[in-house]
C-alpha cells in the first residue's frame, strides 16, 4: 500500500495525464488498492503498468524497466527484426534456439500479444512493440496479465532457419 500511495502522486509531476486521464488513473490506482492484499509482486507491477499508461507518454512507463526487476525470465533475449520477433542471445544450454524466430508464446502470435499488452504502455503503439519482448521473457508477467496459465513457464512456437517449427 506504500508503494501505490507513492504511485497515487505521480500525476503531480507528470504533465501528461488530461483531466479524464487523471480520472482514470485515480480510478485504476483506487482498483489496485481494493485488490492490493491479493496481487504478487508481479501483479502489482502489471496493474502499475497499466495505471501509469493512462498517462499515454512513451517517457513514463512501467514495463520498459520490468524485465531487469528480477522477475522470473528464461534465459535468452528477442528483439525484432523486419521480419519478425527472433531470439538474440541465449544461455549456452539454449544456444540451439539463437537465430529462432518466435512465432507466438503460450498459443498467441506474436501480434496478438503486443496488441494484448498494448495497454500496459503509454505513448505510441510502436513503444509497445519494442517493449513487449521484455514481458514475453517472464513467465511471472506474461501470467500477471492473463496471458499465461502459471507464473513458472511459458510455451515459444518458433521457426528455425531449416524451416523446421518447434514449441
Amino acid at each position: 500500500l506504500q508503494d501505490l500511495a507513492h504511485l497515487r502522486r505521480l500525476p503531480e509531476v507528470e504533465r501528461s495525464f488530461t483531466a479524464q486521464t487523471r480520472a482514470a488513473f485515480d480510478q485504476a490506482v483506487a482498483a489496485i488498492e481494493q485488490r492490493a492484499a491479493d496481487l504478487d509482486r508481479a501483479g502489482l507491477a502489471m496493474a502499475a503498468a497499466k495505471a501509469v499508461a493512462l498517462a499515454d507518454n512513451g517517457h513514463t512507463n512501467v514495463l520498459g524497466l520490468a524485465g531487469d526487476q528480477g522477475f522470473n525470465a528464461v534465459p535468452i533475449r528477442l528483439g525484432w527484426f523486419a521480419d519478425g520477433l527472433f531470439v538474440i542471445a541465449a544461455d549456452d544450454e539454449l544456444r540451439h534456439l539463437l537465430g529462432g524466430q518466435v512465432l507466438g508464446v503460450n498459443g498467441r502470435t506474436t501480434s496478438a500479444l503486443v496488441e494484448a499488452l498494448r495497454p500496459y504502455v503509454g505513448g505510441p503503439a510502436n513503444l509497445a512493440r519494442e517493449l513487449v519482448p521484455n514481458v514475453l521473457i517472464s513467465p511471472e508477467l506474461l501470467h500477471a496479465a492473463s496471458l499465461a496459465e502459471t507464473a513458472n513457464g511459458n510455451t515459444f512456437e518458433m521457426r528455425f532457419a531449416d524451416g523446421r517449427v518447434a514449441l
